[in-house]
């Protein structure tokens, strides 16, 4: 049961991670909406090339990172603690390793600008494919 505890743990830490992230960049979609250009910031700048790159991290990781790791946590979880059921804890935390390596070749076109094309994947958007790639695989994963 302890390491049980310790892959749920991991999944949700993983999550709320990627949530704190996610709502530091929530208030720069708000400021963008007021009229108040937050992104010609030079100490932003650095940070975020545009605003589809900051909306596309906040719905990425608010909308798919988090969701899909705190899920899979708490579902291998559960119904080990109320039901009893017997959990393989190689592949619990092969699926979480996999996740996490999903969740970080997706993060590198993110970062760099390569896939801002919000968290809807927006049609005429287009990312890099590692992207796409990246996302299949923690989405699949899950």
């Amino acid at each position: 049961m302890a390491s049980l505890k310790k892959v749920t743990q991991y999944y949700v830490v993983t999550a709320f991670i990627a949530l704190f992230i996610g709502v530091l960049l929530g208030p720069l979609q708000a400021f963008n909406y007021a009229g108040i250009n937050v992104y010609e910031n030079p100490i932003l700048k650095a940070l975020l090339k545009s605003y589809y790159q900051g909306l596309s991290l906040h719905g990425v990781l608010n909308a798919l990172v988090f969701t899909q790791f705190f899920i899979s946590g708490w579902l291998l979880y559960l119904p080990t603690r109320d039901m009893g059921a017997r959990i393989n804890m190689k592949f619990a935390w092969g699926t979480y390793i996999m996740m996490t390596a999903g969740l970080l070749i997706a993060a590198v076109p993110l970062l760099l600008n390569r896939a801002t094309l919000l968290y809807t994947f927006y049609p005429p958007m287009e990312g890099h494919w590692a992207f796409y790639v990246g996302a299949t695989i923690m989405v699949a994963a899950s």
